[in-house]
């Protein structure tokens, strides 16, 4: 990931990615997330000028707890557009 897109991470570009099955390894969960800069497994954010709701999915354990969350999510959102993405 990093020496693929070292030229756009230096230059500061915004990257949000969803977990996928060669990101993750159990036992380092803390880790793949701050590597990557997540705040959970799976989140939500909104664009700016607020015209798309993003939604990041875990889809190596999509279990009740975040189908729960995002019913919960997808009930909550204002903008015009929203991506779920895995």
């Amino acid at each position: 990931f990093t020496d693929m897109y070292l030229p756009l991470l230096e230059s500061s570009v915004l990257f949000k990615v969803a977990l996928g099955n060669h990101d993750l390894v159990w036992n380092q969960l803390d880790k793949t997330l701050a590597f990557y800069g997540m705040p959970n497994r799976y989140y939500t954010f909104v664009n700016e000028p607020k015209t798309v709701t993003f939604i990041a999915i875990d889809t190596n354990n999509f279990d009740l707890v975040q189908q729960k969350w995002l019913d919960a999510e997808l009930s909550q959102v204002k903008t015009p557009w929203c991506v779920v993405f895995g």
